[in-house]
């Protein structure tokens, strides 16, 4: 079986995430129950810019099964947890693996036999083409975009 996801340690996936609800440093702070947006933390005479997720970010995710061929995907969830249990539910098949997932942007699955590629991008086009390319790279022919959806509808 051959694939592709773009999957990036959770660091290194927020940072490379659109710049709307990513985290710097310490992560999200809390006052009076209000998510604050943006602060400056002083450590050792500096101050670093410290952005925290907003109330309004959505997730969505997609799975599938290479043996199947079956997906699924969701979207509109406020916790990555909540849209990856979606979308293996959907999928429901025991075979199922999240392949991508996506804050505030858009996720594409492209299949080709029995690989495949997934990945996000902040619009469908660039979610669908990354999905497509990383398909491809796997020396997979006849590569499709068998879904792709929005974290937002």
């Amino acid at each position: 079986m051959t694939g592709s996801a773009r999957r990036l340690p959770e660091a290194a996936a927020r940072a490379a995430r659109p710049p709307r609800g990513r985290t710097f440093g310490i992560g999200p702070v809390v006052v009076s129950g209000l998510v604050v947006v943006s602060c400056l933390v002083v450590a050792a005479g500096s101050a670093v810019p410290v952005f925290a997720a907003e109330a309004s970010d959505t997730f969505g995710a997609i799975a599938w099964d290479s043996e199947s061929g079956r997906w699924g995907h969701s979207f509109n969830y406020a916790e990555r947890a909540g849209a990856e249990a979606r979308a293996l539910g959907a999928c429901a098949d025991p075979g199922c693996e999240v392949r991508t997932w996506f804050r505030n942007s858009c996720g594409a699955l492209a299949t080709s036999g029995d690989g495949h590629g997934a990945s996000w991008g902040t619009t469908l086009a660039e979610a669908e083409a990354e999905a497509m390319d990383l398909c491809r790279a796997e020396g997979n022919e006849n590569c499709k975009i068998a879904t792709s959806t929005c974290s937002s509808q």
